[in-house]
């Protein structure tokens, strides 16, 4: 699995935001000074990393927390 960093990926949006021009959103701020050291070494699960080969385009907001309609 390749890891990304947050300067890269910052980086990326600033490229894609300059060809976009009705785009005015201000570019997004880097946070991760906020994070733990144990936060910052955390990485996706595998099997949601899965997910978007198995269903790509659907973002998943659920984390694997069943719908009470169901009975579960």
């Amino acid at each position: 699995m390749d890891t990304v960093s947050v300067e890269e990926v910052l980086a990326t949006r600033a490229q894609e935001r300059g060809t976009a021009k009705e785009d005015k959103r201000p570019d997004a701020k880097d946070l991760s000074h906020h994070l733990s050291e144990l936060s910052k070494r955390r990485r996706p699960s595998p099997l949601k990393e899965l997910f978007q080969y198995i269903h790509p385009g659907i973002l998943s907001f659920a984390g694997g927390i069943s719908s009470y309609e169901k009975g579960y």
